[in-house]
């Protein structure tokens, strides 16, 4: 499976170059204000004075635009649309930072943050701000298009609306996707657009194993509810985002959000909770730290555990297995061993289950107080996994459960778990895969980092159909 490209701008360079921006703003009104020759009522003060509060400047406006959503760009939108939230971003910072003024004394000999400072700051930054973002975010995306890192789109429908749209590919160039191309709908003949036609819908599983676009975009409106069922699960299996030009409102749904995309209204499936920056941030801070601290704090316990394995049975002590993570990249998953090393030599891969006679005497053991996940620690440390999150599976069986199991391939746009909320409610080993993705897309759909707190302390108590 190939790795999916973002329609996100990346966070860190905004942040870093917001944070350049708004110092060096403070800095330049600092010097407008006390060194043009301005008139200075109560003295002027030390530029290191005023240098101390520049980073609290910083940190105000940083946390006010991740409230904005500023820090989640997603390639496609407006960028009249991007200042406007700017300005309002930027004008609330000003309203706390000035309110922040009035804890000082006005009858001190001296202010060491002059409002004046913050009203020049304020102009000077939102017209700095929205230059600089205007400048990277034009740099981001020649650079993506020249290493061939855009988002792809796949356009369903060669109608009217796809004809405008398509127009507006080769306008719209500061937010970028690459136009892979249109797929024609059942009574379209496939003309009027500006781009390759790449056959007919009933072929679209076939066009997205050839193209594996990062999106599909669906214009055509006039569909039964089957159809466009057939189409979200065509999708969902090769783990491709859907939008949806909505002229079938009466579909719309809680799972659905509405945005503008290039100048045009769509539907698409609501952002997940970690589709944002900031959140996967602080989940991928508990996991280093957690991680990290585990394999210290438990580093007697993997040395018992080694000699256990060694001494109950001939073989390597971690066992090492192909499984499909997040996105549907393929990783090395580590485990202490708890089966002979011979145990699918026979029978090829099954599932695990209860009483199953290829595990060794200290595997029982392991497995049931799940102690042989262990190892996976090393995998969160590395970013391969997360400590929470639905459990990864070997790719015979992903290549069977996204054609068996309706929307199984959701559960992979997270990072793969050692434990997940569909394992502490019992569902691992051979228990119904329907049943456990309904608690995996639970997870996927309404994470939190409370959330994840709770998975991790149940976890401990979780041995239901442990085997």
């Amino acid at each position: 499976m190939r790795r999916r490209r973002s329609p996100k701008v990346p966070m860190l360079p905004l942040i870093l170059m917001d944070t350049v921006i708004l110092a060096l703003s403070s800095m330049e009104a600092y010097f407008l204000r006390f060194r043009a020759g301005l008139p200075v009522r109560k003295g002027i003060p030390e530029f290191s004075e005023y240098a101390a509060i520049i980073p609290y400047v910083c940190v105000v406006c940083i946390l006010v635009f991740w409230l904005y959503h500023l820090y989640d760009i997603r390639k496609g939108e407006p960028y009249t649309e991007h200042f406007s939230d700017l300005f309002k971003a930027l004008s609330l910072s000003v309203v706390i930072l000035m309110a922040l003024t009035f804890f000082q004394s006005p009858y001190e000999e001296r202010l060491l943050y002059s409002r004046y400072v913050v009203g020049i700051t304020y102009a000077v930054s939102l017209a700095n701000l929205a230059l600089g973002r205007f400048l990277l975010l034009k740099f981001l995306l020649r650079w993506e298009k020249r290493r061939d890192l855009l988002p792809t789109m796949l356009v369903l429908g060669t109608g009217a609306k796809a004809e405008q749209l398509s127009q507006r590919f080769s306008s719209a160039r500061l937010f970028g996707y690459e136009l892979m191309g249109f797929v024609h709908m059942d009574g379209e003949d496939g003309q009027g657009v500006a781009g390759p036609l790449l056959g007919g819908v009933e072929r679209l599983g076939e066009i997205l194993d050839k193209y594996r676009p990062d999106e599909v975009l669906l214009t055509h409106g006039d569909l039964s509810r089957g159809d466009l069922l057939d189409i979200i699960l065509e999708c969902d299996r090769h783990m491709v985002e859907l939008r949806i030009v909505p002229d079938l409102l009466d579909m719309v749904t809680s799972s659905v959000s509405i945005e503008a995309f290039m100048g045009l209204t769509t539907m698409r499936m609501k952002e997940l909770p970690l589709d944002r920056a900031f959140n996967r941030f602080v989940k991928r801070i508990l996991d280093l730290g957690m991680s990290g601290t585990g394999l210290v704090v438990l580093a007697p316990l993997f040395l018992a555990i080694v000699w256990c394995v060694k001494r109950d049975s001939s073989g390597p002590v971690l066992y090492k297995q192909r499984r499909v993570g997040q996105d549907g990249r393929r990783f090395n998953i580590y485990k202490f061993r708890s089966m002979r090393i011979d145990a699918e030599e026979e029978s090829g891969p099954v599932l695990a289950e209860e009483h199953d006679p290829r595990r060794t005497k200290i595997g029982t053991f392991l497995r049931k107080s799940n102690l042989d996940e262990l190892p996976q620690l090393w995998n969160v440390l590395r970013g391969n996994m997360s400590l929470v999150g639905p459990r990864p599976e070997r790719p015979y069986f992903v290549d069977q459960f996204k054609y068996d199991v309706p929307r199984y391939m959701s559960r992979h746009r997270v990072k793969s778990g050692m434990t997940g909320w569909a394992q502490i409610h019992g569902l691992r080993g051979n228990t119904p895969i329907a049943e456990r993705v309904r608690y995996d897309l639970y997870y996927v759909e309404n994470w939190s980092l409370w959330l994840d707190i709770r998975i991790l302390l149940k976890t401990f108590l979780a041995t239901k159909n442990a085997y």
